[in-house]
């Protein structure tokens, strides 16, 4: 992929500042990022803006029909908080990403967790998708592998192989090939705006940090997925 732009940046990028008090080596949010993420019922304490993090229950929001268009918005608010991995000194707070997978840790989520963002934010937009379907037959969700096998079994959820034929939209999800690693079924995110030759998409695990970020359509695009409005999965 030629052109990869991140939009955001970093956990230091969006709207935060750094500062040092004596033993504390923290980040204090702008008022904006503040009213994120209290509307994602996160607290953070002042002054020191450590994040932490409570059980998210089923809102009014959560409450909508699943539909492409509100999981694009949630997936775009939810990059920006930012979630992130033990980086910069900070300790994770992939907590509420982790928590839907019974059998993982936050340790083992560490680096690793793209999948799984876009898994969050699936169930978040109020999809019903278990951690493993059925049809994951090689790994859950958390796991690129486990959305191919998931997407290509189920009839009512489109698989679209490569960049070309298909014109992604809001709501989509993409699997990349060899994005940061020499490996198939490497990274995966979700389509938030397509564009004339890119398109802009909310990811996690950018180095550890979820964001938004322009990537070019070519040869790293392994498939797009398109989950129906209103899916809820159902075991046979």
């Amino acid at each position: 992929m030629k052109e990869e732009t991140r939009i955001g940046s970093s956990i230091s990028g969006i709207q935060t500042t750094r500062k040092s008090y004596p033993g504390h080596s923290s980040i204090i949010l702008s008022e904006m990022n503040v009213m994120t993420a209290q509307m994602h019922h996160i607290f953070i304490d002042k002054p020191f803006g450590k994040f932490i993090f409570v059980d998210i229950g089923i809102s009014g929001e959560h409450m909508k029909k699943a539909t492409r268009e509100h999981m694009a918005e949630v997936a775009k608010k939810m990059a920006q908080i930012p979630f992130h991995g033990a980086v910069d000194g900070l300790e994770s707070n992939l907590a509420p990403i982790v928590r839907a997978f019974p059998t993982w840790s936050l340790r083992e989520a560490d680096g690793l967790w793209c999948a799984a963002f876009v898994y969050y934010c699936c169930r978040e937009a109020g999809f019903g998708i278990p951690y493993r379907p059925g049809e994951c037959k090689t790994c859950h969700l958390a796991a690129c592998l486990g959305w191919e096998e998931f997407a290509l079994s189920d009839p009512r959820i489109e698989y679209h192989k490569g960049a070309e034929g298909y014109v992604p939209e809001a709501g989509d999800i993409v699997i990349y090939d060899r994005v940061f690693e020499n490996k198939e079924h490497d990274h995966m995110g979700i389509i938030l705006e397509k564009r004339e030759h890119s398109f802009l998409a909310a990811e996690g695990n950018i180095n550890n940090v979820s964001g938004i970020i322009r990537r070019s359509i070519g040869e790293h695009i392994r498939a797009y997925i398109r989950i129906p409005d209103g899916y809820q999965y159902k075991a046979e």
